[in-house]
């Protein structure tokens, strides 16, 4: 390898290599440029060639260590040229070097726990290897685990078997590891949302150093203990959120409020088929699910509590996934996420609906709404008759469309619509005895409810009642 040094006050990429092109006899061949990023122009530059035994310019070897030979920047790109003027194409990026690379220096003392690596064919072995040092290091992940196993289950599915050694209990944790595919094309998340894996040991590091903050992780590390440490003998059914998003399949997650909720586990459901779908958009076509999923979050508040749903919602959106969350006020998600990250969720959001049910006082809801809402005209006359004759006036104003208290008092069967680009709008609701699924609702409240008679009663005479008002209107 030849590499040179270009330094200038200001200077783009392709002015470097251009330099370095005219200076030295490399007019022709493939040239390798260093850059922390392509769209910033930098005052020095690394720039690399490779010849042959007889001096013929060749390809950078395919196992080339980049990191060995720059020691211009922290995180870098390098970047190939083929031809003058020619596009610069991507070949290798480091990302945070000082922050994976103990990871992988192989220092310090290791346990040996059983390992069952995936097939050669399946792509995974440079992962899998990664993974496997970082966890078999002591003290990597805690002082206090002893890993005991590393098991390919299947695709790209892993499963880590550990010791809580002060405690003496053993806990084992499922999560995804990238090809080697994946991590050439960046298709492939850290854990939490973190930056596109693009080598083997960022992810290793990524998933155990950056993991502890991550709530699946912190979670499995506080959770049940498993009956065997290496898991044998469990044949029960497997969940795989993978294979459920990329089928056309419906999760119904139910929970109730208070002491014996179930509401963390459904929670902890609902985050991994997210994400599962958010790592089946990155690798699709335009980034997007080619059928977009659905998720009504109903009770987000009290039964799914996604602290980080606020700043993830609108990127969701991109990605095809479609969320739909569902509360009974807007102090109720103020409890959750708090006011910014209320406001942050309501803003985020593309349709807008109200359904009624929030009372004057609480908070600049109803307020709010009614701004939005805005005004219209009417049109008021007035007529009076004098000495010289009957006279007829009329006058146009403009008046609030929907009240606060309006808004409080909104029947049932009846919706405020505000969706992007459009104006707000009273809607009729659609209830379900109206639907194409009339019968097996009624089926099923028949089956399940103590008083089905009443309960089906109720539900119709509410909105009915609504209709007839409007009706004699």
């Amino acid at each position: 390898m030849l590499s040179f040094a270009v330094t200038d006050s200001v200077l783009q990429p392709s002015t470097a290599i251009d330099v370095v092109r005219h200076a030295a006899p490399i007019n022709l061949g493939p040239v390798y440029i260093y850059t922390p990023d392509l769209e910033k122009t930098w005052s020095r530059y690394h720039v690399a060639a490779f010849f042959s035994g007889s001096g013929t310019m060749i390809e950078a070897p395919p196992d080339f260590d980049w990191r060995k030979y720059s020691n211009m920047f922290r995180d870098f790109t390098v970047y190939r040229a083929d031809t003058i003027l020619g596009p610069l194409t991507p070949v290798y990026r480091s990302l945070n070097r000082d922050f994976y690379q103990p990871y992988m220096d192989r220092r310090g003392r290791y346990w040996t726990p059983r390992v069952t690596a995936p097939p050669e064919s399946s792509g995974l072995g440079e992962a899998f290897a990664a993974t496997l040092g970082a966890v078999s290091r002591r003290s990597a992940i805690r002082s206090d685990i002893r890993a005991l196993a590393l098991e390919w289950l299947h695709g790209g599915v892993v499963r880590f078997t550990f010791q809580r050694i002060l405690k003496k209990r053993c806990f084992h944790l499922e999560f995804e590891i990238p090809s080697l595919n994946q991590m050439t094309f960046g298709r492939f998340l850290l854990p939490g949302g973190g930056p596109i894996v693009r080598e083997p040991g960022q992810f290793a590091a990524g998933c155990f150093h950056h993991g502890e903050e991550d709530d699946s992780f912190a979670q499995a590390l506080r959770g049940p203990s498993v009956g065997a440490t290496d898991g044998s003998g469990d044949n029960r059914p497997h969940f795989d959120p993978r294979a459920f998003v990329a089928n056309d399949e419906t999760m119904y997650s139910l929970s109730r409020e208070g002491n014996g909720s179930a509401g963390p586990l459904v929670t902890a459901l609902t985050v991994a088929i997210i994400d599962a779908a958010e790592q089946l958009a990155t690798s699709s076509p335009k980034g997007r699910l080619s059928k977009p999923l659905i998720a009504a979050l109903d009770e987000v508040a009290n039964v799914v509590r996604w602290t980080k749903l606020p700043g993830l919602y609108s990127h969701y959106g991109s990605r095809g996934i479609l969320i739909m969350a569902i509360l009974q006020s807007w102090s109720q998600g103020e409890d959750v996420w708090g006011a910014k990250g209320m406001s942050k969720l309501w803003s985020a959001s593309n349709v807008r609906v109200y359904g009624g049910g929030v009372a004057v006082d609480d908070g600049n809801f109803l307020k709010d709404m009614s701004t939005a809402i805005g005004e219209h005209w009417e049109i008021t006359g007035s007529v009076s008759n004098s000495g010289n004759g009957r006279s007829v006036s009329k006058h146009r104003s403009k008046e609030r469309t929907l009240t606060e208290a309006e808004l409080e008092a909104l029947p049932r069967g009846r919706a405020v619509v505000r969706s992007s680009g459009n104006s707000p709008t009273l809607v009729k609701t659609v209830p379900w005895w109206e639907g194409p699924n009339k019968d097996a609702v009624v089926a099923s409240i028949k089956v399940h409810d103590p008083e089905p008679e009443k309960t089906l009663a109720k539900a119709v005479t509410k909105v009915g009642a609504v209709d007839a008002v409007e009706l004699v209107a």
